[in-house]
Parts: structure tokens; C-alpha cells; sequence
């Protein structure tokens, strides 16, 4: 994962730039803006968006190509400011949760509307996935090393670290069983209340954390 000290500095290199009539100058800004925001909120979030359609409409202006290359790189800078005010006040950590909460509670939807339709093995599968994306990307960003780590692992990693209360501990001990049959096509040894079970449990840790 790309370290606060490593967008601090990128930033800092981006807002050097000077615009003097180089073009290669207003693509570093912007690509790098882009690319920035990307990391923080991912390449498809409404924020990268944003910042597509603040060029776009700036083309569409009547400004000079002069001006038009000014005017971004200044609207861009803007940006990197805030995101930059923001990492220093420690705020690069919630803002991560709140955009993974938003991915992870779309992947929720699918699966419950799997489970509506009747299709219990591709819910649990969604399922299983949510859950241990969940925790792993909450361990991340508490700055644990979780990454590669199995779901038994990255639980007891959560609990160590006081992440957990002892009543989501005992819950998840039970689901890594769940994790394990659904990521290996044991479909017969699943139902459906086990499934919704830990649906169930992904939204509400979603809220309480990710929100």
C-alpha cells in the first residue's frame, strides 16, 4: 500500500510545477492528480470523476489553450492541497474506509440479490469474498500486515491489536469455517441462514467501521 509519506512527497513534487507554456508540465499535474486520487479512493470513485470533468469542461471553455492549461493546473493543485491537508491531519485513514465501505456495501447488494433470486452458492461465494476483503483492507489501513494473510490470521491480527470486540471475535471464529467451504465449492456443507449470517455481519461492521 502507498504510504502517507509517499503521497506527501508526490504532492510536493506536483505542486513545484510551474506551467511557462510546457505541456509536458500541465500532463504531469494532471496525471498525476488523477493517479493520486486513484490511490486513495480507487481509478473508478466519483472523485476521479470529478477531476476528469473539471479538464473536460475547462476544454469546452472559451479560455485561450494558454489559459485553459493554466486554469487546470491551478484546479489541480487546488485538489492536491486539500488531499495533502487532509493526510497531515491524519484523515487519510477514514477517508479510505469510507470509500472501501461504499465498494464492499455495493458487494454486499449483489450478494444478498444472489440470495434473492435463489442462487445461495454464488451468495456465498460474494459472501465469503466481502468478509475477508473487509477485514483485510480495515487491517491495512490500522497499519497491519494482513495482506497476504489467511482469514484465521488476519482475525486473530484484528484481535490482537484490540480491533475487535470479543463478541465480533467469537462471531468470526465461526465464519472462517464459512470462508473455507465457500472458496472451495463445498456447496452441500452451506445453507442459506449461514450465508445471510455473515452478510448480516459484514453490513453491520461496515457501519460501525467504514462509515
Amino acid at each position: 500500500m502507498i504510504t502517507e509519506e509517499n503521497l506527501l512527497n508526490r504532492i510536493d513534487e506536483l505542486l513545484k510545477l510551474q506551467w511557462k507554456g510546457y505541456y509536458d508540465v500541465l500532463g504531469e499535474v494532471y496525471t498525476g492528480t488523477i493517479g493520486i486520487a486513484s490511490q486513495i479512493w480507487g481509478s473508478n470513485s466519483s472523485q476521479v470523476d470529478a477531476i476528469k470533468q473539471l479538464r473536460e469542461d475547462m476544454q469546452a471553455s472559451n479560455w485561450d489553450t494558454g489559459n485553459k492549461a493554466t486554469k487546470i493546473i491551478e484546479q489541480c493543485k487546488g485538489i492536491l492541497k486539500s488531499i495533502a491537508s487532509d493526510i497531515r491531519a491524519g484523515r487519510l485513514g477514514s477517508i479510505r474506509l469510507e470509500y472501501q465501505g461504499q465498494v464492499f456495501a455495493d458487494f454486499i447488494n449483489v450478494a444478498k440479490a444472489a440470495l434473492a433470486e435463489g442462487t445461495k452458492d454464488v451468495a456465498a461465494v460474494l459472501a465469503a469474498a466481502a468478509l475477508e476483503d473487509t477485514l483485510k483492507r480495515y487491517g491495512q489501513v490500522k497499519g497491519l500486515d494482513v495482506e497476504d494473510k489467511d482469514l484465521a490470521t488476519v482475525v486473530n491480527a484484528l484481535k490482537s491489536a484490540g480491533l475487535l470486540s470479543a463478541t465480533q471475535g467469537a462471531l468470526l471464529k465461526g465464519m472462517v469455517p464459512f470462508r473455507n467451504k465457500a472458496l472451495h465449492a463445498e456447496w452441500a456443507k452451506i445453507d442459506t441462514a449461514e450465508v445471510q449470517g455473515v452478510l448480516a455481519f459484514v453490513e453491520e461492521f461496515l457501519v460501525k467501521q467504514f462509515g
